[in-house]
């Protein structure tokens, strides 16, 4: 028999002959204590939470273009993470639509504006699968020298880049 189970026994014992009740609450943070063990021990304590996470791959972007031009764009992506990338978002179970992000940038690659184009992905996208992502954007209005960073993003969530995937950034000369 372990010291903490004896001490627990003689405080029963004393409690006992005191007719005095042990406090409700030393019992059950000892059984918390308890539960704690067997639960650091369990399988449910070891899943993670869903990771997002990808390669990008630009296939279509050209460096030039006119403004307000119609600009295409393709992009092949990888699951890399844990989530399943849902391609529609899904009110029933929660699930957080993951689209093809592009940002534009200036010439020192500051954002000016981080929702500049989104692309959707046709299909959902399980963890190791990839998808081709394709579409066109509107170059921007004003001629000049800007940087396109290509990110996914999961809607109402997270950008991808910020919790591991390198983001692609490519010039885009627009005049």
């Amino acid at each position: 028999m372990g010291q903490e189970s004896r001490l627990r026994d003689e405080q029963r014992a004393l409690a006992e002959r005191l007719n005095v009740q042990l406090p409700a609450n030393r019992l059950a943070r000892r059984q918390r204590q308890h539960d704690k063990r067997l639960a650091a021990k369990s399988d449910q304590r070891r899943t993670y939470p869903a990771t997002y996470r990808a390669t990008i791959a630009i296939e279509t972007l050209p460096a030039e273009a006119q403004p307000r031009e119609t600009v295409p764009v393709a992009v092949t992506v990888t699951n890399v993470g844990t989530a399943l990338w849902r391609a529609h978002f899904t009110p029933e179970t929660d699930a957080h639509q993951v689209r093809l992000g592009l940002q534009l940038l200036d010439t020192a690659s500051r954002v000016i504006d981080k929702d500049f184009a989104r692309l959707d992905l046709v299909r959902d996208v399980g963890p190791g699968a990839s998808c081709r992502v394709s579409g066109t954007f509107t170059a921007p209005v004003a001629p000049g020298e800007y940087g396109l960073k290509v990110d996914l993003v999961a809607e109402g969530v997270t950008w991808f880049e910020p919790v591991g995937t390198p983001a692609e950034i490519r010039p885009l000369r627009v005049g």
